[in-house]
């Protein structure tokens, strides 16, 4: 039975069934003239067989497949080599098996849709979650956009290149239904050709990669704090460069004076965010946090996924809420911050992501109200300006809320951070006055010079939101 299809959100076929040839041998019955004689012929046939795997005719095994995955025109080239040999073969000592395998026609969804093995068994992504509903011949529809994925991945790229990091990814959500349409990451492999597998290039990182998510919790602390009445918007706070909580020095780059929570988000203050969080009610945050869906791990069909890191409370000290209210002391994925984002977009409510339709039960649940989610992402359109930290996020004739993040790199050994290592972050939801999409950017392990989310992820987002809206029709040419 041919194994099931995958398909994209239009219905258009994400795999192909192929059929190819494995070539076997059975060297105990060749003598060492026809040893010899296949060596030096077979080795003669150009991009078909390497040395290493013509080593096993130097054996004496009575099986060995010589050469895996053939094309029919290889196969034919080889026949039609083998039968020029004057003497006579003997009895079933090579042939040709028919196999059924894949071809992956759209490289950019390489991390989502996996990759089956040679024997055409799920290795990866959904083809290995999947795996044996596809092999049963169901079919698998899912909410994933070729075109899209694409684009972000382009872009992706370039700004992994010019940062000089060691990976990235860029999730875009659409926000109504938590619908996934892309899910990239670079580096990635190519599921065609096995030699590009490798341990680093197979890991989701969307999924897989934890990192220290930076003044990106800066949204949700806000939202917190307006939901539980602890700040009120025209209350002012001042920032003086620095301020000390429990023996811990928390720093900005500089005194952004007096600050509101507006301006908190807008200039990514952490001093003004810590004054916030001190009057935070310890287990109702850390409850809002879980409620977000930090700590936990998402539902979604693939494998890899992580939870992410949020200590239980017990283990919690008298710094730690304000830590996380500015992206430390918390291990978040990309999904995760994604699907967060997305909960104070539609007015406060979390729901679990789609990624192919009619799979599991998706939940939802009220984290917070309305009224507190709008007036946070209205503040996150200043992030995007000329007085915000994202300008370069900027899309004309589009409103966007957003809000950068910068997150340093934890030792292994847990003795606190790489001075010169960070992560760069960008999440953004357009159109901010009617929130539809949302895009998060993370470039992680940076090297280079600049490392922010302002300089590093916001340029992507932009360059990717652009061409969604030129190249695609998402908003329906509204644009």
């Amino acid at each position: 039975m041919p194994r099931g299809m995958i398909f994209d959100r239009y219905t258009n076929s994400l795999v192909v069934n192929v059929e190819y040839y494995d070539f076997y041998v059975r060297p105990s019955r060749f003598s060492e003239e026809m040893r010899q004689w296949l060596v030096g012929k077979l080795s003669n046939l150009e991009g078909v067989f390497t040395q290493e795997d013509l080593a096993p005719l130097a054996g004496g095994k009575d099986f060995v497949y010589l050469k895996r995955r053939l094309s029919f025109s290889q196969r034919q080239k080889i026949e039609t080599l083998l039968q020029q040999y004057e003497g006579k073969w003997p009895h079933d000592s090579w042939g040709f098996l028919k196999q059924q395998g894949r071809y992956y026609p759209f490289l950019e969804i390489a991390k989502v849709v996996g990759h089956v093995s040679i024997d055409n068994q799920g290795m990866a992504g959904l083809e290995l979650f999947f795996d044996k509903e596809l092999g049963e011949g169901k079919n698998i529809y899912t909410t994933l956009d070729p075109l899209l994925s694409r684009i972000a991945l382009e872009e992706l790229i370039k700004g992994v290149t010019e940062a000089q990091a060691e990976y990235g990814t860029v999730l875009v959500l659409k926000i109504q239904g938590r619908e996934i349409l892309a899910m990239v990451d670079w580096p990635s492999y190519n599921p065609n050709v096995f030699s590009t597998i490798n341990d680093r290039t197979l890991v989701n990182y969307a999924l897989s990669m934890v990192y220290e998510p930076g003044s990106v919790m800066k949204v949700f602390a806000s939202t917190f704090a307006l939901e539980q009445q602890l700040v009120r918007q025209d209350e002012v706070f001042f920032c003086g460069g620095g301020t000390e909580v429990y023996g811990y020095r928390i720093k900005d780059g500089f005194a952004h004076g007096q600050v509101r929570l507006a301006e908190i988000i807008q200039k990514s203050c952490n001093v003004g965010m810590v004054q916030v969080a001190e009057r935070f009610q310890v287990s109702a945050w850390y409850q809002t946090l879980t409620n977000l869906g930090f700590g936990t791990m998402p539902m979604v069909p693939l494998p890899g996924r992580a939870s992410g890191i949020l200590r239980p409370l017990s283990q919690w000290s008298g710094l730690s809420k304000y830590m996380t209210s500015i992206g430390q002391e918390i291990g978040v994925s990309t999904l995760q911050l994604a699907l967060a984002l997305a909960t104070v977009a539609s007015g406060g409510m979390y729901a679990d992501p789609v990624l192919v339709y009619g799979w599991g039960d998706l939940r939802q649940r009220r984290v917070f109200l309305s009224t507190a989610s709008q007036r946070v992402l209205h503040m996150m359109e200043k992030v995007v300006s000329e007085k915000g930290t994202a300008l370069s996020a900027k899309i004309e004739g589009m409103a966007i809320a957003g809000k950068t993040g910068t997150g340093q790199i934890a030792r292994e050994d847990g003795s606190g951070y790489y001075p010169n290592f960070f992560s760069a972050l960008f999440m953004g939801v357009f159109p901010a006055e009617n929130p539809q999409y949302l895009v998060v950017v993370t470039v992680n392990r940076i090297h280079g010079e600049k490392h922010t989310g302002g300089e590093v992820a916001a340029p992507v987002f932009s360059r990717i939101v652009r061409r969604m809206l030129i190249q695609t029709d998402y908003l329906g040419g509204q644009w």
